[in-house]
This record gives C-alpha cells, structure tokens and sequence, in this order.
C-alpha cells in the first residue's frame, strides 16, 4: 500500500499545506509516524482516498504537468516500505521448511495407509473365502449326519417290526398248542410238559427280544441326544458364521473410511503443494519488484537532496 507525505497529499489535492492540516483535524485523521525519521508524517492510501470521499475532491487536481520528484521524506517512506515487504517476505518463507517437512509426513501417512487399505482387502477377501468354505463344510457334514441317522432309524424301525411279527406268530403258536392240549387227554402229560418247556423257552425267548428292544429303544433315545446335540452344534455355527460375517462387514466399511480419508489426504497435499508454489511464485515476484525498484530511486534521491527542500 503506498504511503503519501502531507506535502504530496496536499499537492494531490491542489490545496495550501494548512488547509490539508485543517482538514485533517477536522476529519479526525491522525497522521503517522515514520520509523526511520520521526520527523516525516505521513498518510496512508486508505487514509487518502477518505479525505477525497469526504470532501468530493478529486485526485491529482493540484498535481503539476511536470515529472514527479521524490522528496527525500517520500524516500525515506519507500526505504522504509521496501524494508517492511522485505520482513514480511522473510516471516512467510520461514514456514516453508516446516511445510515441506509436514508434507513428506503427509505422504508416509498416505502411502502406509494405502499399504493397510491394500492388506484389510486381502483379509477381507481370504476371510470371505473361508467362510463361505466353512459353510459349505458344514452343510455337506449335516447331510451326512442326517442321512446316517435316517438310515440308522428306518434299520430300528425294520428290526422292532420284524421283533413284533415274530412275537404275534408265537403267541399265536401258543395259544393254537394250548388248544391242542386242552382237547386231548392227561396221556399227553409229556407232550404238555414239552409244549411248557417250550413255552418257558419261549418266554425266555421274549424276555431277551425285549432286553433287546429296551437296548434299542436306548440306543434311539442316545442317536436322539446325538441328533440334538448335532442340531445345537450347527446353530452354534450358523451363529459364529453371522458374527463372522458382521465382522466382515465392519472391516469393510473400515477399508472404505481408510480409502476416503487417503483420498482426503492426498487432496489436502495438492492443495498444500499448490498453495505454497503460488506463495513462493509471489513472494519471487515481489523480491524481483523490490530489488528493481531501489535501484531506480537512487539517482533521483541524490539530485533531490542538492535541493535541500524543507522537512515537513
């Protein structure tokens, strides 16, 4: 922002140096103070371009047709600005080391991340694999069960069939030779005795079909427990296989935050890398204009100071 002497502001405006002084007071604007001579006040273009709002005085009235000549106050003012513009350029490349050390960070953070982005996908898909084996294992294992323990249960059916068919024609046996008995004589006491030694066989015979019943009977009742015990077991698995598939899931949508936040990642370090080119393109720029300008001004300084001009 350039910077205007009272004698240049009132030249500017094309009034007497004490009517810019009463204007001032009168608008409530306080010069400033130069740093490198106490004595030079100054205003600024802000500070300019007010008085001429206020006062609907246009700018350059007063000004001569003539080439400008810098006065050594208005020197003092540029040396003065060219030594701000020349800190302020220093205090914004300070940060620059840390920046670049804060975008090498960045990038590890980047690329680790997109390394553990990479392996959770892997795990995601060896676990989905495994579990979709794991499930075919396990279904291909039930049917097994089932039909063994369909076969085992038609096999008991068959024998407890075959147990009571044979039992039926005994007592049937029996009771036609009980008949026969009763309608001979007491001379067939022998015959008798052989038809109860046969019963008594018989009865024996029966006590061990149903010892052998009650054995299978218990034998059904433990394939029973078994059968709900397998049951119980594959509910437990289905059970595993929803956890196990939730927990895919979740690891998923993991994958998918860590894939958005390297995406937003990678976006800050664009931004950052083109903001700190666009600062360095300025600060260049400036460093350029500030080295060209100095030099400039140094001959004219010299003849205006031959003059001796009064210091305001």
């Amino acid at each position: 922002m350039r910077r205007y002497t009272l004698s240049e502001c009132s030249m500017l405006f094309g009034v007497d140096p004490k009517t810019f002084r009463a204007w001032l007071a009168r608008d409530q604007i306080e010069p400033q103070t130069s740093r490198a001579d106490p004595r030079i006040k100054y205003l600024t273009e802000e500070q300019v371009q007010r008085l001429a709002v206020l006062h609907d005085h246009p700018l350059g009235a007063g000004q001569p047709p003539h080439p400008e000549v810098i006065s050594p106050a208005a020197y003092k003012l540029l040396i003065e600005q060219v030594a701000e513009l020349e800190r302020t350029c220093s205090a914004a490349l300070l940060p620059l080391p840390g920046i670049l050390t804060e975008l090498a960070a960045l990038g590890e953070r980047a690329t680790l991340a997109e390394q553990q982005g990479k392996t959770l996908t892997e795990a995601l898909a060896h676990a989905q694999t495994t579990a979709r084996q794991a499930g075919e294992d396990l279904r291909a294992e039930m049917q097994q069960q089932d039909d063994a323990l369909t076969s085992r249960i038609a096999q008991v059916h068959e024998h407890v069939t075959a147990v009571n068919d044979a039992l039926t024609s005994i007592h049937q046996e029996l009771t036609q030779r009980i008949a026969l008995l009763e309608q001979h004589d007491t001379t067939q006491e022998e015959t008798l005795h052989t038809l109860q030694g046969r019963l008594v066989h018989a009865e024996q015979y029966v006590r061990a079909l149903d010892q052998q019943i009650q054995k299978l009977a218990r034998v059904g009742e433990d394939q029973t427990r078994d059968l709900e015990i397998v049951h119980n077991r594959n509910e437990q698995i289905a059970t595993n296989a929803e956890e196990t598939h939730h927990l895919l899931v979740q690891m998923q949508q993991q994958a998918e935050a860590q894939t958005r936040e390297i995406a937003a990642l990678q976006r800050q370090m664009h931004e950052e890398r083109a903001a700190r080119t666009a600062w360095e393109t300025w600060a260049k720029q400036m460093t350029e204009q500030l080295h060209a300008l100095v030099p400039a001004e140094q001959p004219q300084t010299k003849q205006v100071r031959q003059r001796k001009p009064p210091v305001e």
